[in-house]
């Protein structure tokens, strides 16, 4: 290792004090003080370029031996008029001129040299702009610009030179020398051309600004622009401008695309007649329109369907007076343009596989089935084998019906998001149109998508699990009903979960005395408990679910906590059903993953200090059949509505009591008539993204501007507010691994 002089001096009067110390106890040698010797600035000189320009510099003061001292360092400059300097020695140019910075410390002073010589390197319009006049004759104003520094103070003693665009008129100064502010001017007589007309004022360095004006003609002329088109560029090419817009705007190519936009007359006389527009699409005209003649101001949607495409990228163009029989102010922009991107989806059909799909990462493939009329109601599509280049191969299925979805994830009919490439959906009584996306989770290949209607139904399954203190055999068979009777209304398989690879769930997670689990859950499980909640004749059971499936929100696991001081009286009166398909309703979601942080369809909600409110369920399956059953003329506020007393547990999570009256999931069960579990209820289920056969819907139709039907004498009401969970709800991937808990 090489050692600097300093270092060298360093070591060797340690060594001397070493040697010193170990002969015979002499007092060492002190070392000598360091004492300031020179002071330096570093940069030593500096050149601004333009005003307010900083630059930040250092003093440096040695001792005797040529170390750098700590130490105060006071600055000045010696013509603060051209040069200023701060406190820490940041020095800032103020005027072209030279000067010298001081810094002085411990008696020493040292110099820097700093000059400022400004450099010309924008040019800004001053005044002039946006005139107009008629073509072939100067504008009223002269054009005035101004040469600038970088932060925009005026350089004077710069050369500007104005050039007009070709046939753009001539200026009375083509160059000149700016004055002390900076400015120059000229005057600027137009072209022939009709229209915008462009000139350019530019400086040596290439900066430049672009004037513009509008050449009029010495009578009325009508000129056709395009919508939010600010009069045509006219500049550097010129054409353009407008809106041309394509509905929708992520096509595929099997879908056609709705391409509109605006056509204005923005001049001052009408066109004097009709005229055509045409559709061009790469380069190729592809449909056109005649249409009417405009009037000065008058405007006309024009509006063309056309496609399907093939997929990727297509120049689609709109020409105004594609015929060019109107004499117009500007012909340059009578062209609107947009590049518009479609994405592949292709036609699939029942009985013939597709083999060897594959995708990197991220990517989504998308396909369409159309099930004819009288085919067979269930739709199953089931993707087997597959490899990739990583170890765990996966990609996921998504199925919607009618109108495609912009994203994969907004695909709600069916998800199977698996861990590998084998995956099912299926849909129950399915008809029309259905869009599928296969979305990869990690790059696979070689997979096969098979596609069949008819068959089996893959079943919805419901998991009971009953812990605690024990439940009677014809307890256990009413639960197992209600269990059976859900099932029936959701036919559909949802994903399942396999916690055996997230680690498992921990005892007691959902629900004293539930025990620690690592299994596969297919689909929901449902621990069940009798407890003591608050006696006799108050809360019936408690209930709701305690993890979702992360992406579709679908409830995995619940719990059911039924009062021990109530469950017998109600077995004994023959509600215990009733009560039981209520509170499985909640673990399903209804009224407990309504809310923002969950599905976001519930809206307005109400809580004790805003009582009345008008809380509601915006799922628009709900909203059909609750038209449906008698809501068309509904005229208490938006639909459906949702128990807004303010009652926690109560409001929010149950349909409104005073509208719906003996709907199940109201939060009030009457003894005296039968309580429907209706199309409502289901349908608000299938908002939440399930499967659903709403044809096991009870029949249950209403008056619902009437008030509602008063209890008949004697008759019994089952109070159900309050029963929903409040322990937390942990979403889950398709794993088991928590990935985020929302309450």
């Amino acid at each position: 290792m090489r050692l600097t002089p300093h270092e060298m001096r360093r070591a060797a009067q340690a060594l001397v004090l070493v040697l010193l110390t170990g002969c015979g106890g002499d007092t060492p040698t002190p070392m000598e003080t360091p004492v300031p010797t020179s002071i330096s600035i570093s940069p030593g000189s500096a050149d601004f370029t333009y005003l307010n320009e900083t630059r930040p510099l250092t003093a440096r003061v040695l001792d005797q031996n040529g170390d750098e001292l700590p130490g105060a360092v006071a600055w000045t400059s010696d013509d603060p008029s051209v040069v200023s300097v701060g406190a820490t020695g940041i020095a800032r140019a103020v005027s072209n001129g030279a000067t010298s910075i001081v810094a002085v410390s411990a008696g020493l002073t040292a110099t820097a040299a700093v000059t400022v010589q400004q450099v010309a390197s924008l040019v800004a319009l001053l005044s002039g702009g946006t005139q107009e006049a008629v073509a072939g004759f100067a504008l009223a104003n002269a054009i005035v610009v101004a040469t600038q520094d970088r932060l925009g103070s005026p350089v004077g003693g710069t050369t500007v030179t104005f050039s007009p665009d070709p046939t753009h008129g001539s200026v009375s100064v083509i160059t000149i020398v700016a004055d002390a502010n900076g400015e120059a001017a000229t005057t600027w007589t137009l072209g022939t051309p009709f229209g915008p007309q462009c000139l350019k004022a530019a400086i040596t360095g290439g900066a430049e600004v672009t004037i513009s004006a509008i050449a009029r003609s010495a009578t009325p002329t009508p000129n056709l622009v395009f919508g939010n088109q600010t009069g045509g560029s006219g500049c550097s090419g010129g054409g353009g401008g407008g809106t041309l817009t394509v509905i929708r705007a992520d096509p595929t190519s099997l879908e056609t695309m709705t391409v509109q936009t605006t056509v204005q007359n923005d001049g001052d006389a009408g066109t004097g007649g009709g005229f055509r527009v045409q559709l061009l699409a790469d380069g190729v005209e592809i449909a056109s329109a005649d249409l009417p003649a405009l009037a000065a101001g008058a405007e006309v949607a024009v509006e063309f369907v056309v496609g399907p495409f093939a997929p990727g990228s297509h120049a689609l163009s709109i020409v105004a007076d594609a015929d060019d029989v109107i004499v117009e102010l500007d012909e340059t922009d009578n062209v609107v343009s947009k590049t518009q991107f479609v994405t592949l989806q292709t036609s699939v059909f029942a009985g013939t596989p597709i083999t060897n799909l594959g995708g990197a990462t991220g990517t989504v493939l998308l396909f369409r089935i159309d099930i004819p009329p009288g085919s067979p109601g269930t739709l199953t599509v089931t993707l087997t084998g597959g490899t990739g280049p990583g170890p765990f191969p996966d990609v996921d299925l998504y199925i919607e019906g009618a109108t495609r979805p912009s994203s994969y994830s907004q695909y709600d009919d069916c998800r199977s998001l698996g861990t590998t490439t084998a995956e099912t959906c299926q849909i129950v009584a399915a008809s029309g149109t259905y869009h599928i996306a296969l979305h990869a989770f990690e790059t696979y290949s070689g997979t096969t998508m098979d596609i069949t209607l008819g068959g089996a139904v893959v079943p919805f399954d419901i998991e009971l699990v009953f812990v605690g203190p024990p439940f009677t055999a014809t307890q256990v068979a009413t639960f197992q009903a209600a269990a059976d009777r859900w099932m029936t209304i959701i036919p559909g398989d949802v994903f399942d979960v396999d916690f055996s690879v997230g680690g498992g769930v921990d005892a007691n997670f959902c629900v004293e005395g539930q025990a620690a689990f690592s299994d596969i859950v297919d689909d929901l499980r449902i621990f069940v408990r009798i407890d003591t909640i608050d006696g006799v004749g108050g809360a019936q059971a408690q209930a709701g679910p305690c993890n979702l499936r992360a992406v579709t929100d679908i409830p995995v696991l619940g719990s059911m906590i039924f009062d021990k001081d109530d469950l017998q009286q109600l077995e004994n009166d023959g509600y215990l059903l009733d009560v039981v398909l209520h509170e499985m309703g909640h673990v399903l979601g209804i009224g407990t993953i309504w809310s923002e942080s969950f599905s976001g369809l519930l809206k307005n909600p109400s809580d004790s200090t805003n009582v009345g409110v008008d809380t509601h369920f915006r799922g628009p399956l709900a909203i059909a059949a609750f038209d449906a059953a008698g809501g068309t003329s509904y005229t208490g506020g938006a639909k459906v509505p949702v128990e807004n007393s303010g009652v926690q547990g109560s409001s929010n999570s149950h349909w409104r009591e005073s509208v719906l009256d003996n709907e199940l999931m109201t939060p009030f069960l009457n003894t005296t008539v039968f309580n429907s579990l209706s199309a409502i209820t289901i349908q608000s289920l299938a908002d939440l993204g399930y499967g659903v056969d709403v044809t096991q819907a009870d029949t249950y139709n209403k008056v619902f501007t009437s008030p509602p039907r008063a209890p008949v004498a004697g008759g019994r009401i089952i109070d159900l507010s309050g029963d929903v969970r409040t322990g937390p709800i942990a979403v889950v991937d398709r794993n088991g691994r928590i990935v985020e808990v929302r309450r």
